[in-house]
């Protein structure tokens, strides 16, 4: 452990949290909702990313055409898939970029734990992916990876929040719709290597910590397994295009 590094990430979580307290829940006005995806997403997940990852909020699509509801929180990869397909004001990302997917709640409860399932279930069952690896006849090629992780976190909760989720979620023990869970204050769940692993909460915010390490680890290993996705997927219709024969040069002698 570098305490240097490690002191300046609990300085930063620490006035994250006192922001965060500093809104009101009573006040559901859109904008100061807004405000706590920005001390998530600003202050603690930003600083961390490489410089080839970048963060937004809006739909994911695929090249069928289909597209997800809105995430509060986008993480993709413009090495992915070319800049071209992606703008602030579109706000929608091509699946094979996304690496993760966040909910941020200031306080969530049965209803927004709900809510977060039904979203990220939909999502799990209607995006898809093309191929990221090609034979030398062009032809692609099945390989595994990765799903963009499906996270919720939140500024606190109205307690027991994951035991609630284990009640919702059939199969959270096997392959779970949300597989990472914070609730400042409380603990981290992540499932990783088909199991979930734990960290409660200290006046360290061991919790949020956690979740970080974790987050920002994954991004990587999600990227690699997406080989090199192509952008003619998205823009190109592969039934106009037809093999083109060899030309027969004849000579004359």
């Amino acid at each position: 452990m570098n305490t240097f590094y490690r002191q300046g990430l609990i300085n930063r979580i620490d006035k994250a949290i006192k922001d965060a307290n500093l809104i009101s829940p009573k006040l559901e006005h859109p904008y100061l909702i807004g405000k706590f995806k920005e001390i998530l997403v600003d202050q603690l997940i930003k600083p961390m990313l490489a410089s080839k990852y970048s963060t937004g909020s809006g739909k994911i699509t695929d090249a069928k055409n289909n597209v997800s509801s809105e995430v509060d929180v986008v993480i993709y990869s413009k090495e992915l898939i070319p800049p071209v397909l992606f703008s602030e004001n579109f706000g929608v990302y091509p699946s094979e970029s996304v690496l993760s997917c966040i909910e941020v709640k200031s306080k969530v409860d049965d209803q927004e734990l709900k809510s977060a399932f039904d979203k990220y279930k939909e999502i799990k069952g209607k995006i898809k992916y093309e191929a990221g690896e090609y034979d030398e006849n062009d032809n692609p090629i099945n390989h595994s990876l990765f799903d963009f992780t499906r996270e919720l976190f939140a500024f606190g909760s109205t307690r027991n929040i994951f035991d609630r989720y284990q009640k919702i979620d059939s199969y959270w023990n096997i392959e779970p719709i949300i597989n990472n869970v914070c609730i400042v204050g409380e603990g981290c769940w992540s499932f990783c290597a088909k199991k979930w692993s734990f960290t409660p909460s200290n006046t360290d915010h061991e919790e949020v910590v956690s979740y970080l390490s974790n987050l920002i680890n994954t991004l990587s290993k999600v990227a690699e397994s997406r080989k090199t996705p192509r952008i003619g997927q998205y823009l190109t219709d592969s039934k106009t295009s037809t093999s083109w024969p060899k030309m027969q040069v004849s000579t004359t002698t």
